[in-house]
């Protein structure tokens, strides 16, 4: 196998599968490189290290969501179409890229710090939602940063349930069911 930008691919998407599955912690070069087909010192042609690909992994996605988060704001007509499309691209992305989804729910509490103020996140581009909604009086709670964490908790939470099988898959048929729990939970109703 050629170790140009295919094989990073491959172990990406090998790396990504395996840190689900098996944890982070877990997991080894050597089961990445088994996984890929390639020598363990291949991996080294394209990461310095196994903490190199989990932080590729969980940046690259996190920042991607947030340009797409970002995108179903920009496109809708008012604070609830907004809240509500976001909530349901995320529970279909949920169901259709089940690795890199729970990866970014599993992976957070590795990489999280690592993320700058510079950075695109999902959880800056909420928040921009979240205090527009409060400046139009969508929403009442009035603290910006906790109506954010509100927000979050129904579809982050149910989704969590999912992965530790408390709750039966798939997420989108709760979508409707996790806007109307996430507007409660910011003070918000469906009216308004």
């Amino acid at each position: 196998m050629r170790h140009g930008p295919k094989t990073k691919q491959t172990i990406l998407d090998q790396a990504l599968k395996l840190f689900v599955e098996q944890g982070f912690t877990e997991t080894t070069t050597r089961d990445i490189a088994q996984a890929c087909g390639i020598s363990e010192g291949a991996i080294y042609r394209h990461f310095q290290s196994k903490d190199e690909i989990g932080w590729e992994l969980f940046h690259a996605s996190y920042a991607t969501m947030a340009e797409r988060l970002q995108g179903f704001i920009d496109a809708a007509p008012d604070f609830a179409a907004a809240l509500k499309a976001i909530i349901v691209d995320l529970c279909k992305l949920f169901d259709e890229e089940p690795y890199r989804f729970r990866y970014l729910l599993l992976a957070q509490h590795n990489f999280l710090h690592r993320v700058t103020a510079k950075m695109k996140s999902p959880i800056k581009v909420l928040r921009g939602l979240i205090e527009r909604g409060i400046a139009e009086r969508k929403v009442t709670v009035k603290d910006a940063a906790l109506a954010t964490a509100f927000a979050q908790g129904p579809l982050l939470f149910t989704a969590q349930s999912i992965v530790y099988r408390a709750v039966e898959p798939p997420l989108a048929r709760m979508a409707d069911e996790i806007y109307a729990a996430t507007l409660r939970a910011i003070g918000a109703d469906q009216a308004r």
